[in-house]
């Protein structure tokens, strides 16, 4: 009698194994996580700006889910819109830290920032993207004259994480 306990309960975890869990109302949550969790894709931003006037719109190079060529239209201090040929992602980005250095015989300044960046919404191809990762900038100049700009300037952003389109 035990054994054919044993066998039936055998035959039921088999059963409840091979049939689709879709047909037993159950993991539905779970797949739609692990759907979720497969959407999210490895993205890389790279900003690059040699201009020093406010006016200035970087440039940006997206890797990953977006893959383009862009332009960085500066929203806040710390909110920036990329804006791609097939559309554009809005950033939000936190420092977390930053180190500076100036030498004043050669007029070179060195700037070293990183945070975290979250993109929030987009527009076009990136209608409802959402992501977030961490960034790390660099700033380098050389000018001695305050109301001059400088003879040479150069930001350097990079931005690795996530995103989900």
């Amino acid at each position: 009698m035990r054994r054919l306990s044993l066998a039936a309960l055998a035959v039921a975890l088999v059963g409840a194994f091979l049939v689709p869990h879709s047909a037993l109302g159950i993991g539905h949550d779970a797949r739609a996580a692990q759907h979720q969790a497969r959407a999210a894709q490895p993205q890389r931003f790279i900003g690059l700006q040699t201009n020093p006037s406010d006016k200035a719109s970087p440039i940006v190079l997206g890797f990953g889910a977006i893959h383009a060529r862009g332009k960085d239209r500066v929203i806040s201090n710390h909110k920036d819109r990329f804006v791609f040929p097939k559309g554009s992602v809005v950033v939000v980005h936190q420092r977390a830290g930053h180190h500076a250095t100036h030498d004043a015989k050669t007029c070179y300044f060195t700037e070293h920032e990183f945070g975290t960046f979250k993109v929030t919404s987009g527009t076009g191809a990136y209608a409802g993207a959402t992501g977030s990762g961490k960034y790390r900038a660099q700033f380098v100049a050389v000018g001695c004259h305050q109301n001059k700009p400088p003879s040479l300037f150069m930001l350097t952003i990079k931005a690795a994480g996530s995103i989900t389109l």
